[in-house]
């Protein structure tokens, strides 16, 4: 869970804790939100599938603060 609150604060993004943290909460720029579960390793685009793919997320981020790379 440590790895993931520094590539949380690094990104900036809009962020909610609930459960003690086992429940984040992020909110990206065009107003889309992501579910993760740092604990478990797991996050989910609001309304889609539940994804343990930790590049993925990460790459979706990077694509919403960065559109032109």
């Amino acid at each position: 869970m440590q790895r993931f609150d520094v590539w949380l604060a690094r990104t900036g993004l809009a962020h909610k804790r609930h459960n003690n943290g086992y429940h984040v909460v992020l909110t990206l720029p065009d107003g889309r939100m992501i579910d993760c579960w740092p604990s478990t390793k797991k996050w989910q685009l609001r309304g889609q599938r539940i994804s343990r793919d930790g590049k993925a997320l990460h790459e979706l981020v990077l694509q919403q603060l960065r559109p032109w790379s």
